[in-house]
């Protein structure tokens, strides 16, 4: 998948692309190259923390919870549709005394807790920057900012035909 995206790419561009002004851009900002690279490492791991002490994960391992979070996200860089999550699930039930249903659910609550974050955020630029500076109707985005959460939770009480295996899991 990966390199059919990239022949596309590079077809796209009309064969303007060419390799090595990557490999002469990564020669000259390697430094850039290593501080990005450090920094999602102390961001997964971060991550991997919060996600130890946010859902009671049964395991003094932290390295696990680490080591399969790179994993997981390597499986989301090469396969589509958030394959590495769930191989992240199980990674971590093999190895715990958890169950992969409520170590999937930690990860699906872990993804909804990133939304909230990023919708807190954004209403704090919001505010902080004004709808007239970022070009927005501040009175439709806190109405749709507001209304998703709702729906979202309507949504999940009123489907009734949800498995009760799925339904544990969201619970």
């Amino acid at each position: 998948i990966t390199l059919i995206g990239l022949l596309v790419f590079i077809k796209s561009s009309d064969y303007q692309f060419n390799f090595s002004n990557i490999f002469q851009y990564t020669y000259n900002g390697w430094q850039y190259l290593l501080l990005a690279s450090l920094l999602l490492i102390i961001s997964v791991y971060f991550r991997a923390l919060r996600w130890h002490y946010l859902f009671n994960i049964k395991s003094n391992n932290s390295k696990l919870l680490l080591e399969s979070q790179f994993i997981g996200y390597f499986i989301n860089n090469i396969l589509p549709i958030r394959v590495g999550d769930v191989a992240r699930s199980y990674i971590v039930a093999k190895k715990t005394n958890n169950t992969t249903s409520y170590i999937l659910g930690s990860i699906v609550m872990e993804r909804f807790l990133d939304i909230v974050m990023v919708l807190l955020l954004m209403l704090i630029i919001i505010y902080n920057k004004g709808s007239a500076y970022l070009d927005i109707d501040l009175s439709s985005t806190f109405l749709i900012l507001s209304i998703i959460p709702f729906l979202a939770y309507l949504g999940y009480r009123s489907i009734i035909f949800i498995p009760i295996k799925i339904r544990n899991i969201l619970n």
